[in-house]
């Protein structure tokens, strides 16, 4: 039996309560990300999908950011994603 004194135990109900807001404010943004996905015409589950698809995608490139920031987002995404497909678009493909 492992033994923890009071501020282990603080630490992991802290830690608890950090990641029950985490997951309400992640789900904010997938439900309102997957609303704009429906509003495109995707099935619902699909929408869903594509959110978390987006966010994942999201989070990933602010990782490299940090980690190697002599990355330009343009520059390494738009040759991977393909032709430009609105006028809107960073890429000039």
């Amino acid at each position: 039996m492992v033994e923890t004194d009071s501020r282990q135990a603080g630490d992991v109900a802290g830690f608890e309560s950090v990641r029950a807001e985490f997951d309400r404010g992640f789900t904010v943004w997938r439900h309102g990300i997957a609303a704009q996905f429906e509003r495109y015409g995707y099935a619902p589950a699909r929408a869903d999908a594509l959110a978390v698809l987006f966010m994942s995608a999201l989070e990933g490139a602010l990782i490299i950011a940090r980690a190697a920031p002599i990355f330009k987002a343009p520059s390494v995404v738009c040759p991977a994603r393909g032709p430009r497909r609105t006028r809107r678009s960073s890429c000039r493909t």
